[in-house]
């Protein structure tokens, strides 16, 4: 569900994504979407979150690793 948000939300941005496309992308209504995550922000936020998370986990395998390159992460 997060990496469809993902999908949607960084090509056109917050505003013009919403959580019924969201939805029917993942095959869920958006009550169900809404029973996972309160709202279109607190979505918004773990999708945000998890790309940072990424990009943490990365940069922390490149700094252990002198020898790697970014694209090798």
């Amino acid at each position: 569900m997060i990496a469809v948000a993902r999908e949607k939300f960084m090509p056109v941005g917050y505003e013009k994504t919403s959580t019924r496309m969201i939805g029917e992308e993942v095959g869920t209504t958006q009550q169900n979407l809404w029973h996972h995550f309160k709202n279109k922000q607190i979505l918004y936020v773990v999708v945000l979150e998890t790309g940072g998370n990424e990009v943490e986990k990365k940069l922390i395998t490149l700094v252990a690793n002198e020898q790697l390159t970014m694209e090798e992460t």
